[in-house]
């Protein structure tokens, strides 16, 4: 979990670059803030769909997924 935590700081790291905070990120992908908060403190998995969600609106490219999430699409 640990190396996953590092990976997600990135995302914290991405949001807060893009000046964005949980509570507009909700507005923008309709993901909760506590299930984006939780997911990002590694509580839960982010799904395929919540992933695309935030890529859009945090403008990730498909080549940056593994660099922000720690996963791999292929």
């Amino acid at each position: 979990m640990e190396r996953k935590y590092k990976v997600l700081n990135r995302l914290k790291g991405k949001i807060t670059e893009q000046g964005e905070s949980y509570r507009s990120l909700h507005e923008k992908t309709g993901i909760s803030s506590s299930c984006i908060s939780n997911k990002i403190n590694g509580y839960y998995l982010f799904d395929v769909e919540e992933v695309e969600k935030l890529c859009n609106a945090l403008h990730i490219s498909a080549e940056q997924i593994a660099y922000f999430f720690g996963i791999n699409i292929a």
